[in-house]
């Protein structure tokens, strides 16, 4: 007679062999299917440099038909064609793949760069000189595909942990509301760019793009009277109302406010917007998300859309982004100063707002408009951001401005 224990091992021996052969049939699958093994030395060949091989190794995939390739071919054979200088190619592999995977956030946004750098390329001389109305379709194109990337960004983000975001609370019915968006394209871990309303308060901080600005800018507003919402990536114990009546949302938290998306073949969320829009919305040197609201739904059902304004609180890095297309459907570009309003494209020259240098008065919280004056320098900054480098240069400064205020005074005496 048979005993438990040796039917107990003879069971466990039997379930083992299928599981075995399971395993052997999927990797025999895996080994027998030609787009596999393809890819398999295309990766090789990628990792080793040699671009061209990979190129002829995913072409071959895409050969196969639409059943054998999938994004990550596409976009994989796009980025080895820019290693190796063939930037149309890559440009046409980047549709190619969008065509079959619309959704595909990584095909987007390396399009939306490509475009961006070969717009820049095609920038000849200073001020956008040598723009054409190639440069503009380029620019346009990129905006676009970069602006779509960040769509499906946030929206994979919301769906991941929307649940866990505050509750939108505009205090006053009827009060406009203003919308500050603050990520930068740059900033692509969650760990990168975190900083919330206590940054101010912080020794040691040193603020990058302006966030200090952000922080007092929006408290102001909550005192003349408005809602104020920053979108940026708060720490999660910062989220939520602050202590002046700043509401802080992660940067994904956007999400259910903006509209939807149509073009000839795909609609993206056809779901008109689940919360409010904001009544102005201003994004903080972000390019592509100054167009987050700017869609064809406002005007086809007869809904207001947020007045857009890109705020440059730094230089700008991408004058080819800068384009007439590009400005058209913004109400505004806010500079911070004349000098900075001359770095920028002359070809938008007229979409530009100087912000006034002002400090902020006691009730009833009014500006006190103040003036740059050129015989006047003040750093702002941390001492490691240059200080050392400005203190070594300062003699050299001081003659240079004596000498062109003394070759003023020389020309006006002599009546040029």
């Amino acid at each position: 007679m048979i005993s438990h224990w040796k039917l107990l091992s003879l069971l466990v021996l039997i379930i083992s062999v299928f599981v075995l052969s399971a395993v052997d049939e999927q990797k025999f699958k895996r080994q027998a299917n030609p787009a596999t093994r393809i890819r398999n030395r295309a990766v090789r060949h990628a990792m080793d440099g040699d671009c061209k091989q990979a190129i002829v190794a995913y072409r071959e995939i895409i050969a196969l038909g639409d059943a054998a390739a999938t994004a990550d071919d596409f976009n994989n054979l796009g980025v080895c064609l820019q290693e190796e200088g063939r930037q149309e190619e890559a440009v046409a592999t980047y549709q190619s793949g969008i065509k079959k995977f619309y959704h595909n956030e990584k095909l987007h946004k390396n399009l939306g760069e490509l475009l961006e750098d070969m717009s820049k390329a095609d920038l000849l001389g200073d001020h956008g000189e040598g723009w054409t109305e190639e440069t503009d379709r380029r620019s346009v194109l990129s905006i676009s595909h970069l602006s779509f990337a960040l769509r499906l960004h946030i929206a994979r983000l919301w769906e991941k942990w929307g649940q866990d975001a505050p509750k939108q609370k505009r205090i006053g019915l009827g009060k406009p509301t203003v919308a500050l968006y603050t990520r930068q394209r740059s900033e692509e871990g969650m760990e990168e760019g975190q900083w919330g309303p206590s940054l101010v308060y912080e020794d040691g901080e040193s603020p990058e793009h302006g966030e200090e600005a952000v922080i007092f800018l929006s408290r102001h507003l909550v005192k003349l009277g408005f809602n104020v919402e920053v979108y940026g990536n708060p720490p999660e114990r910062e989220r939520g109302m602050d202590e002046h009546g700043v509401m802080w949302f992660p940067y994904w938290a956007i999400h259910p406010m903006l509209p939807p998306v149509w073009n000839e073949t795909h609609v993206l969320w056809p779901k008109l917007p689940q919360r409010p829009q904001p009544s102005v919305f201003l994004s903080l040197g972000n390019y592509e998300a100054a167009h987050l609201f700017n869609s064809s739904v406002h005007e086809a059902r007869n809904i207001t859309p947020p007045v857009s304004y890109l705020w440059m609180h730094s230089m700008v890095s991408a004058a080819s982004a800068f384009t007439p297309s590009f400005a058209a459907s913004l109400h505004g570009i806010i500079v911070n100063s004349r000098f900075q309003a001359a770095m920028m494209p002359r070809r938008i020259a007229h979409c530009l707002t100087i912000s006034q240098v002002g400090v902020e008065q006691e009730a009833p919280f009014v500006i006190r408009q103040s003036h740059n004056f050129p015989h006047r320098f003040v750093y702002g900054g941390s001492p490691l951001n240059g200080l050392d480098i400005l203190l070594a240069l300062w003699p050299s400064i001081r003659r240079g401005i004596k000498e062109r205020q003394g070759a003023a005074a020389s020309s006006k005496e002599g009546g040029e």
